[in-house]
């Protein structure tokens, strides 16, 4: 989906992470985060500008933005950075002219990891929990 309205509208050169299925069903978008950061980098604008579009192209169309973290640190704090990168990425878009009622956002924490946090041994994997620090945007149209 995003391949393709890059390369209609962007002449093809927009980066994008693919999608990846989503547990409900249908597809999701991840936008991964570094450790302990509720930033955006400039890949995940451009991919958002994309989105933005999308929605502003069609005012029936309604994402949500699902917030996630790693394992590392306590609930709470994982609650609250999980909203956080959901609610960045929401105000992005918002800044891009997107309506509020098309967005909803939730923070699921650590409870809904992409990638074990640890190995099967038990030991740490950074490459795990970096796959789960993200925020997915359910694709739902």
């Amino acid at each position: 989906l995003l391949a393709d309205y890059a390369n209609r509208v962007a002449g093809g050169d927009v980066y994008y992470s693919p999608l990846v299925k989503n547990p409900a069903g249908g597809e999701t978008l991840a936008l991964y985060f570094e450790f302990d950061e509720d930033s955006t980098s400039e890949r995940t604008q451009r991919q958002l500008e994309i989105v933005a579009s999308m929605l502003k192209g069609d005012l029936a169309k309604k994402i949500t933005l699902s917030g996630h973290t790693d394992v590392l640190g306590t609930k709470e704090y994982n609650d609250k950075l999980s909203s956080k990168r959901a609610d960045v990425v929401r105000d992005f878009l918002a800044e891009q002219g997107v309506s509020a009622d098309q967005i909803i956002t939730i923070g699921k924490g650590a409870s809904q990891p992409r990638r074990p946090n640890l190995t099967e041994s038990g030991e740490d994997s950074p490459e795990g929990r970096r796959a789960n620090r993200r925020t997915e945007i359910y694709l739902d149209f």
